[in-house]
């Protein structure tokens, strides 16, 4: 199975990079999808995930990723999980709250892409679900209020929110 997986894996990325004129990237960090942070965001934790490599897939992708150039706000949201289960959350903080989207967050919450789009959906339950795992965590997580930096000047307070799996 696992090689039926890696097999899959590889069509995928070659399918992303392949024809692209941009420099091969063989995890497909500094493009503008965000699949590979979901593997240890949304997700639950696995046997199959290496937490070294993801907690280095995390450093590449906020540092490379291509975010004024055409990220989509599902992103933001993925970075922001990935990073709060990898106890990271200065970088989950910094991910929700971004000023250099394309997209546009109205006061309704929606994500205003454009005349086209003009709710893009997924931004919206992306940034809900990160938020509540920044507070609530996920089962067996012991740290409290895991996406908020421990300096003092956050008093998160939350209420209702269970954790994720």
């Amino acid at each position: 199975m696992v090689s039926v997986l890696k097999k899959r894996a590889v069509l995928f990325l070659h399918q992303k990079v392949g024809k692209s004129k941009r420099k091969h990237d063989p995890f497909y960090v500094t493009g503008t999808s965000s699949e590979n942070l979901l593997a240890y965001g949304m997700l639950p934790e696995s046997r199959l995930i290496d937490q070294e490599k993801m907690q280095k897939t995390l450093v590449r992708a906020a540092q490379n990723w291509n975010w004024s150039g055409g990220s989509w706000s599902w992103n933001y949201p993925t970075l922001a999980m990935n990073a709060t289960r990898l106890l990271q959350p200065e970088v989950a903080l910094r991910a929700i709250t971004m000023d250099n989207r394309e997209d546009l967050l109205l006061p309704s919450g929606n994500n205003y892409r454009s005349t086209r789009l003009r709710s893009y959906l997924p931004g919206n339950g992306g940034l809900l679900l990160a938020v509540s795992m920044m507070c609530a965590g996920w089962d067996g997580c012991s740290v409290s209020n895991p996406g908020f930096p421990k300096d003092g000047k956050w008093n998160v307070r939350w209420e209702g929110l269970h954790p994720m799996p």
